[in-house]
C-alpha cells in the first residue's frame, strides 16, 4: 500500500499507515466505552472540569474496572497475577 514508491530499495517505511476502525479495535472500543458511559451523560462547564472529570474517569478505567480481556479481572489484578506467574 503506502510502501509502493519503496519497492526495491533498502530504505525502511517510517511512520505508520492510517488505519480504520477494524485495524484499531482496542482504541476504537476505548473510545466506544467513553462516550458511552461519560461524554454522552456529561456537560462540562470549563475546560478545566473536562479535564478533572475525565482524567478521573480514566484512572477508574485503567486501574480499578474489570476488562472483558483479562478474563474479567482489573489491570491491577491481571498485572499481579502475571508477575505471579512469571517469577
Amino acid at each position: 500500500m503506502g510502501d509502493a514508491p519503496l519497492t526495491g530499495t533498502a530504505l525502511p517505511t517510517v511512520g505508520r499507515r492510517l488505519m480504520g476502525p477494524q485495524q484499531n479495535a482496542f482504541v476504537e472500543r476505548f473510545n466506544g466505552t467513553m462516550r458511552d458511559e461519560l461524554l454522552n451523560g456529561e456537560e462540562f462547564e470549563s475546560l478545566v472540569e473536562a479535564r478533572v472529570v475525565i482524567g478521573a474517569w480514566i484512572e477508574q478505567y485503567n486501574c480499578e474496572r474489570p476488562h472483558r480481556g483479562l478474563g474479567m479481572m482489573t489491570p491491577a489484578a491481571f498485572a499481579a497475577a502475571w508477575k505471579a506467574v512469571s517469577t
